[in-house]
């Protein structure tokens, strides 16, 4: 997302790799040779060996059993060491290709841009014949027919012009609005070529609309306890899990998040249908949606500015320096330039933005738990000192609202 955001003036290309069968085709003879240019060797080195050596399979159907077959490739999967192994294994791939590489376990993005439709497919289709040779060598398999790719920031009269780029002689999937694909799986976040995240919302209230469901009908036999359960593991996990990203999402979109998680709650409660929220809220310790999506973004700042965050993630955002302003006294991050309503869920921008709003008081707490526990009071004090509904006759504040 920063990477786009960055280039916010050029075309920016995304190609999302599938692998087939990414942690079984690990060649054991090639990691070890990694190992070795890593600077394993000795005893640890032997160590490894053993460790990836000499482990069999076989086959039992029914009772009739196969012949032990020597395993001569992938790392131990649900071990502690097999992902490390993968990553050691893949760490190289960056120097095989002009592309940005974006790496996570086994899902592996590319990364390029330019000002030029025609000359940005020509330079990422020269890169991808690199990425075939690095895999080839590396005795791994693309699995084009699930690989796909998104043209970001193109203006929607020139979508329609033709782009394509090809893996193995086969031509990619292309993710778009006009496409039968209109979005595409990364880590859990489903992106789409408008950075919308109107599928990954749309997906997200499904979800949240079958634990509701559940709750509605469960709320006079499970006790309150077992209902904040529920809450904390099926509803706010997936609601928090990449609020970051989609929370910054246009209003219509996260609108729709937020008025599933208002009918949670009223089943967690057992409040009666339009019963008002905010007390509720209150009652039970939660926060609203959009303040979710703050405190999270507000955590990510406190955690630059105090530098507990990896450098790799710190080193989008940078304080603000030079003469004594009212900014640089505040702990204030540089909020960059953002020239279009598409960029504008990007982290490098809603994070300082949300942090710089945040009072001085609560922004000079060194310490990561005082400091959430401070920011959250703040949260719950703006829920205590919201009006009351002032209503006459309203519906929500007659028997409505009473506990079921």
């Amino acid at each position: 997302m920063d990477a786009i955001f960055k280039r916010q003036k050029d075309i920016s290309l995304g190609i999302f790799i599938d692998i087939k069968k990414a942690f079984d085709t690990v060649d054991h003879r090639i990691l070890i040779r990694k190992l070795q240019h890593y600077g394993f060797e000795g005893v640890e080195l032997e160590l490894l060996k053993n460790y990836l050596v000499k482990r069999y399979q076989y086959t039992d159907i029914d009772g009739f059993i196969s012949e032990f077959a020597e395993i001569l490739a992938g790392v131990p999967q649900g071990s502690v060491l097999g992902p490390l192994l993968f990553l050691i294994y893949i760490n190289d791939f960056p120097c095989a290709t002009n592309f940005q590489s974006f790496l996570f376990a086994d899902d592996t993005s590319l990364f390029m841009s330019g000002n030029n439709l025609k000359s940005l497919q020509i330079q990422a289709q020269a890169e991808l014949y690199k990425v075939e040779e690095w895999f080839k060598a590396n005795k791994m398999q693309l699995n084009s027919k699930k690989t796909r790719f998104i043209v970001f920031n193109l203006p929607k009269v020139r979508r329609s012009e033709p782009f394509t780029i090809e893996v193995d002689g086969e031509k990619l999937v292309r993710v778009s609005e006009e496409a039968e694909e209109k979005s595409v799986r990364l880590v859990g976040v489903k992106l789409d070529e408008e950075l919308s995240f109107k599928y990954h919302a749309a997906e997200m209230k499904a979800k949240l609309s079958r634990v509701n469901y559940v709750l509605a009908r469960s709320k006079n036999e499970l006790p309150l306890n077992v209902r904040v359960l529920i809450y904390n593991s099926l509803v706010r996990s997936v609601m928090e899990f990449p609020c970051v990203l989609y929370g910054a999402a246009k209003a219509g979109v996260v609108g729709t998040v937020e008025k599933v998680q208002k009918k949670i709650i009223r089943n967690v409660i057992g409040a009666r249908y339009r019963a008002h929220t905010n007390e509720i809220f209150l009652e039970l310790g939660f926060l609203k949606f959009r303040d979710m999506v703050e405190y999270n973004q507000r955590v990510l700042g406190h955690k630059i500015c105090y530098s507990t965050l990896p450098l790799n993630i710190r080193s989008d955002f940078s304080l603000v320096t030079g003469r004594e302003t009212r900014a640089m006294k505040n702990m204030n991050l540089k909020v960059p330039f953002c020239s279009k309503r598409l960029f504008e869920t990007a982290p490098c921008l809603t994070i300082p933005t949300a942090w710089n709003n945040l009072d001085k008081e609560i922004k000079i707490i060194e310490k990561v738990k005082p400091f959430k526990n401070k920011l959250r009071k703040s949260y719950f004090d703006k829920y205590q000192n919201e009006p009351k509904c002032s209503s006459r006759g309203c519906y929500s504040c007659t028997g409505s609202s009473q506990r079921s």
